[in-house]
């Protein structure tokens, strides 16, 4: 098990992608959290599809070659990154902040507490101004 999630973490380390997305709902931002890996080789694309779930796209490029293109996004993105982390090398950083927001986001999802409409408590500005430090970071990161 410890094998296969260190090779997963190392293809994840070279052809991996981890992003961070707003996504606006109502009066607040929330962050939605993708962890992807394209390749040519479509077997490791399907084996990943298989092993962590996910969605896959397959497209033919101009040269005639076939891309495969793996994809999590929220909760399951985050799980895949927390199982792969501790042998990440090269994105382990981006993981690590990646995983921060997305819980700093999402404790409204984890909390009864609603306003008198019934809706969930919009983000406080410190976690609104945590979270935009964490973006900040992850996209220096990746240049």
């Amino acid at each position: 098990m410890s094998k296969e999630l260190a090779y997963v973490a190392g293809f994840f380390d070279g052809d991996g992608c981890v992003c961070v997305q707003n996504e606006i709902q109502k009066d607040f931002r929330i962050a939605r959290i993708t962890a992807s890996i394209a390749n040519t080789n479509v077997e490791i694309i399907k084996y990943l599809k298989e092993r962590f779930g996910g969605y896959v796209k397959i497209r033919e490029l101009p040269s005639g070659k076939t891309l495969g293109t793996w994809m999590l996004s929220c909760k399951a993105a985050v799980e895949f990154l927390e199982q792969i982390m501790p042998f990440m090398r090269i994105k382990k950083e981006q993981a690590e902040l990646a995983c921060k927001l997305y819980a700093i986001s999402n404790r409204r999802n984890r909390t009864l507490s609603r306003n008198k409409k019934g809706q969930f408590n919009p983000i406080s500005q410190a976690d609104r101004k945590e979270m935009n430090r964490l973006r900040q970071k992850i996209k220096e990161l990746k240049m």
